[in-house]
């Protein structure tokens, strides 16, 4: 579990790592890996499905927000540098909820996050501005 500080100097309370992070530590050491997070009644189906999938040569590491969970209760740190990470939407999923994870993806130092897995195939891009 790790702390967070935030940038008024308050600490977050101690979180652990998303489902899948440890046992895909060498991956994410890779800053070329992608990483999903799936989010959803069926994130752990998902993710759980998706282990092992490869694009362009390089493993396709799947993280996920389980549904008992608050998005903010998890360390992303392990996603910085992999910018987009990729949301997947598993099944319905609140606005509310995706804006959350959003939100914890970017407080952890994410830069760039696409949101996948709608119906109508949109992506959506939430970036940090800087300047």
């Amino acid at each position: 579990m790790t702390a967070a500080t935030f940038d008024n100097g308050r600490q977050r309370a101690p979180r652990t790592h998303p489902p899948y992070a440890r046992q895909q530590r060498d991956a994410l050491a890779d800053p070329a890996v992608s990483v999903w997070v799936a989010i959803g009644p069926m994130a752990w189906n998902a993710a759980r499905s998706h282990q092992g999938d490869y694009a362009h040569g390089r493993p396709n590491v799947w993280l996920l927000v389980p549904d008992d969970t608050e998005p903010d209760a998890l360390d992303w740190t392990c996603c910085r540098g992999h910018e987009p990470v990729l949301i997947w939407r598993a099944g319905k999923v609140a606005g509310e909820r995706i804006k959350a994870l959003i939100v914890a993806l970017m407080l952890d130092g994410v830069e760039r996050v696409l949101i996948a897995g709608l119906k109508e195939g949109h992506l959506h891009i939430a970036e940090v501005a800087h300047g």
